[in-house]
């Protein structure tokens, strides 16, 4: 008995390379490319909030983390919500790290978005998806409560941990992890 398949490009890995040679499979290995992304540090006295969503046809979560401009972590969340829409959950996700922020006492925040069209709902006050309208309305009653505020977009590979937290998806409800309760 033969099959026959074809497999044109394969991650180049030892575990890879032993598999295929057992079975004298010869694909075309390419070398998994690295992407370099900076983290971009808040001004000494505010907060970076890092926030994702994770979206599917049967859930949708988010989660988020706060940092310092020394990478100290204040606090980290993660939830789940009904699926509507990304832009939904990434909403979510803000109201809720604003919603944190302000308890804790962080008045002075950045946010750092991988939604691009999230920094123009919020930054430029653009019309959300019909869902989105009241979430839209929160975060800014919300943001008219800090100091400072300012939202900006970074690169996906730059949001792992909240892309981590928001797949996390608990189905007990939100965790809020302060500092205290993260791992060294």
């Amino acid at each position: 008995m033969r099959a026959a398949f074809t497999l044109t490009k394969m991650g180049d890995n030892k575990r890879a390379r032993d598999l295929y040679h057992s079975w004298e499979i010869h694909p075309l290995f390419v070398l998994l490319v690295t992407k370099y992304c900076s983290w971009k540090a808040p001004e000494v006295g505010k907060i970076l909030l890092n926030n994702d969503e994770s979206f599917t046809a049967y859930r949708e979560g988010y989660g988020g983390m706060a940092r310092f401009y020394n990478w100290e972590i204040s606090f980290c969340y993660s939830g789940r919500t009904q699926p509507r829409s990304m832009a939904h959950s990434e909403m979510i996700a803000i109201e809720r790290g604003l919603q944190l922020c302000l308890v804790k006492g962080h008045n002075s925040l950045s946010i750092a978005i991988d939604f691009m069209q999230m920094v123009a709902y919020i930054k430029e006050k653009k019309a959300p998806p019909w869902d989105c309208m009241l979430l839209q309305q929160s975060i800014f009653s919300l943001t008219e409560k800090m100091q400072s505020f300012e939202i900006y977009h970074v690169l996906r590979e730059a949001n792992r941990c909240p892309d981590f937290l928001g797949s996390f998806c608990t189905s007990i409800g939100e965790l809020d992890m302060p500092n205290d309760s993260l791992p060294p």
